[in-house]
C-alpha cells in the first residue's frame, strides 16, 4: 500500500524517483524476457510467469507493454541492433579485402549470438509466426543486416577488391543462410561447437562477395 501510493504520487521510495523505478522494472522485464523466451519459448511463457520472473505486478507490466508480443519485439530489436553494432565495428577495423572482411563479419555474428543462446534463440526462432506486425519487424531486421552485408561489400568495391555490381538481393540471400545456419547450430543436440558454422560460412561469403558483375 505504501509502496503503491508513492508510486501514484511520484515520490522517492527506497532511494529511487518513480522514473528510476520504471526504467528498473522495465530493464528486468527485458532480463525476464530473454531467460523465458530464450529457454522455455514465446509460446510456453505466460505473462504470469513474466511478471514474477521480473519481479514486477501485472499492473506494472501493462505500465509498460500492451502484452507479451510488445515485450518479444523490444527485445528482439534490442538483441537485431546489438548485432548490428558489434558487425559494424569489426567490419571498421578489418582489413579492406574480403577475407578479413568476411572474417570479421561472421566472427561478430557468431560470437554475439552463440555467447548466449538465449539471444540466438529470440532472433532466430521465437520472433516466426508469432503475428503479421512481428513478421513485418523480422523483416526489417533482416533487410537491416543485409544493409551492414552491403556496405561492406561497396567499400571492397571502393578499393577495386572486388566488381561493382547489384548486391541488395545477394546480401538478403546472405542473410538467410547465415540464420539458417546458426538456427540448424541452435537446434541440434548435443550443440556442437558455435565456429562449426564458420567453413560453410565463410566460403559462402566470400564466393558472393566476389562475384562477377
Amino acid at each position: 500500500m505504501t509502496s503503491d501510493l508513492a508510486v501514484d504520487q511520484g515520490r522517492p521510495w527506497r532511494g529511487l524517483s518513480p522514473v528510476e523505478r520504471r526504467q528498473a522494472r522495465h530493464h528486468r522485464l527485458l532480463d525476464a524476457g530473454l531467460e523465458l523466451f530464450g529457454t522455455l519459448g514465446y509460446s510456453a511463457t505466460s505473462l504470469t510467469a513474466l511478471c514474477a520472473e521480473g519481479g514486477v505486478s501485472p499492473r506494472h507490466f501493462y505500465e509498460i507493454h500492451p502484452g507479451r508480443e510488445q515485450l518479444l519485439a523490444e527485445l528482439y530489436d534490442e538483441i537485431a541492433r546489438d548485432l548490428i553494432r558489434r558487425v559494424r565495428a569489426a567490419q571498421a577495423v578489418a582489413p579492406l579485402t574480403v577475407p578479413a572482411q568476411v572474417e570479421a563479419t561472421l566472427g561478430a555474428v557468431v560470437s554475439a549470438l552463440t555467447d548466449d543462446p538465449r539471444r540466438a534463440r529470440v532472433l532466430l526462432l521465437e520472433i516466426v509466426g508469432v503475428s503479421p506486425a512481428m513478421d513485418t519487424i523480422r523483416l526489417e531486421a533482416v533487410r537491416r543486416f543485409a544493409a551492414v552485408l552491403g556496405d561492406a561489400h561497396g567499400r571492397l568495391v571502393a578499393v577495386g577488391a572486388v566488381p561493382a555490381r547489384e548486391f541488395e538481393a545477394l546480401a538478403i540471400g546472405l542473410v538467410g543462410a547465415i540464420n539458417e545456419l546458426l538456427t540448424d547450430w541452435l537446434l541440434k543436440d548435443p550443440r556442437p561447437a558455435a565456429t562449426s558454422v564458420l567453413p560453410a560460412l565463410a566460403p559462402l561469403l566470400m564466393a558472393v562477395f566476389a562475384l562477377p558483375a
